[in-house]
Order: C-alpha cells, then sequence, then structure tokens
C-alpha cells in the first residue's frame, strides 16, 4: 500500500521538473528573442545546466556559476558581474538557488 502514495509522489515531482523546465525554456526563449541576445544560460547551484538558449554552448554553465559564487567573496548583497569581449557582452547574476549569464553581441 506504501508503493500507490509514492508513485503518485514521484509521478507528481517528475511532471512537476518538466512543467518547471518548460516554463523556464520558453522564458529563456522570450528573452533572447525579446531582446536580441546572442543567448541565455540558466544553471542550479552546482553549476548544472537548467537551460541553454541561442548561440551559447551549454558547457559554459559550470563557468557561468563558478564567476557568480567568486563574486560573492567581493562583499554583501548580489553583484552582478559583466565580462565584455570583442565579439560579447556577458552578465552574470546569482539569484537565491539559480545563475544566469546572459550574452549579448558586442556590435
Amino acid at each position: 500500500q506504501l508503493a500507490c502514495p509514492l508513485a503518485v509522489t514521484q509521478f507528481h515531482l517528475i511532471f512537476l521538473l518538466i512543467f518547471m523546465e518548460n516554463s523556464l525554456l520558453e522564458s529563456v526563449t522570450h528573452e533572447i528573442s525579446e531582446h536580441h541576445l546572442a543567448g541565455v544560460v540558466c544553471t542550479d547551484v552546482n553549476g548544472l545546466c537548467l537551460a541553454a538558449k541561442g548561440s551559447i554552448p551549454p558547457k559554459v554553465s559550470s563557468y557561468v556559476n563558478s564567476i557568480a559564487q567568486r563574486s560573492l567573496s567581493l562583499g554583501s548583497g548580489v553583484p552582478t558581474v559583466t565580462i565584455e569581449t570583442d565579439k560579447k557582452i556577458i552578465s552574470i547574476s546569482k539569484e537565491s538557488n539559480t545563475t544566469v549569464g546572459v550574452f549579448h553581441k558586442n556590435e
């Protein structure tokens, strides 16, 4: 009798995770098209990629998370780190359990 409630709980958890992922991907896709971004990467607290859209490979998620983590040691509050290259401007910010890297085209 314990197996049934556990199975239902696992089903709801999986459904919730899929819903959250689809919602996150929809939000990221909307932001890319709305603001003409090169890409967006979202990570969890461990640097695992939750979403990556645009011309940015998902493998950069761990670097984005690492930069955000290191920036927390600079002082109080939640800093936003901006890195500018000749091709892209990258803005990285950490909020609660999620880190977001926004890649702008440097024109």
